[in-house]
Order: structure tokens, then C-alpha cells, then sequence
């Protein structure tokens, strides 16, 4: 998971516990955990507090995702998805715009 010069890289993993297992502890890197009751903007937050001591390698996101839907055949499907479930709000097209907050400050971001 973690390649590079890991002494002077840094990384955070946020972990949505509604995603079963756990994050291996790791040298020089932070793991948050949320659930259904974090807030979208407690889980920027974590990330800008963890970035105010040096920018972020890579920001590992570990939760589901949303399935896509055709509400006109009201069904669901695998065709690119409408989101991921990350806190209370999720993460989706109506929200993204506020993940501004930690631009620039971290360079790789991983979804699993």
C-alpha cells in the first residue's frame, strides 16, 4: 500500500466502518474512521488537520459505493455508480464541490 520514500511521505486512510475490516497500522500514516453519523464536513476536516503538518502523499478512501439506478425502470444497477458511502451525507455530484477544501493538499487520492 505504501511504496516511496515513506520518511518524508505522509498518508491518511479514511475508513467508513459501514465497510467491514480494518486498515493495517502503518508508519507515517493516519487512519480515520467514520460512520453514518460523521459528517461530510468532520471528515475534511480530519483530512485539513492531518495536512497542516505537511501535505498528504496519498489519502486512501475505504467504503462502499452507491449502485446506480434507472428510476424510469425502477432498478438498480452497476453503471457507474452515484457515489460513495463516506459519513452521513455521502459523497455524490451534489456535495463533491466542497472536497475543494483540501485542494492542494493532498496529491493521490485511492478508493477502494
Amino acid at each position: 500500500m505504501l511504496g516511496g520514500d515513506t520518511m518524508t511521505q505522509r498518508y491518511m486512510a479514511i475508513h467508513d466502518k459501514r465497510l467491514r475490516g480494518g486498515v493495517p497500522s502503518r508508519p507515517h500514516l493516519a487512519i480515520q474512521n467514520t460512520d453514518a453519523s460523521t459528517p461530510l464536513r468532520t471528515v475534511l476536516n480530519r483530512i485539513n488537520h492531518h495536512a497542516s503538518a505537511g501535505k498528504i502523499h496519498s489519502l486512501f478512501i475505504l467504503c462502499h459505493g452507491f449502485a446506480g439506478a434507472n428510476k424510469k425502470l425502477h432498478l438498480s444497477m452497476d453503471a457507474g455508480g452515484m457515489g460513495l458511502q463516506l459519513g452521513r451525507e455521502g459523497l455524490t455530484q451534489a456535495n463533491v464541490n466542497q472536497w475543494v477544501q483540501i485542494k492542494d493538499k493532498v496529491d493521490n487520492i485511492v478508493i477502494y
